[in-house]
């Protein structure tokens, strides 16, 4: 995952390829090491995080103009 650090683009950057703002050159080294070892820590039991667009989407769903989620 650390090889994709130098590669994913980061904020307004992000529409031109190569991004000039990536993990990279953004984060120090041991931030970027502390963002490893969160990443790898992820796996299929890891409660989901909530975001901005959950709420959103739940804002919609409470109006009726959103589709219910499929049960897996």
């Amino acid at each position: 995952m650390d090889e994709v650090f130098p590669l994913h683009g980061l904020g307004p950057d992000e529409q031109n390829f190569p991004s000039m703002t990536t993990i990279a050159n953004t984060l120090t080294p041991d931030q970027q090491a502390d963002l490893l070892v969160f990443l790898k820590s992820i796996d299929g039991t890891t409660p989901p995080f909530r975001s901005e667009g959950d709420d959103f989407r739940d804002a919609l769903r409470l109006q009726g103009t959103c589709p219910v989620a499929p049960v897996m």
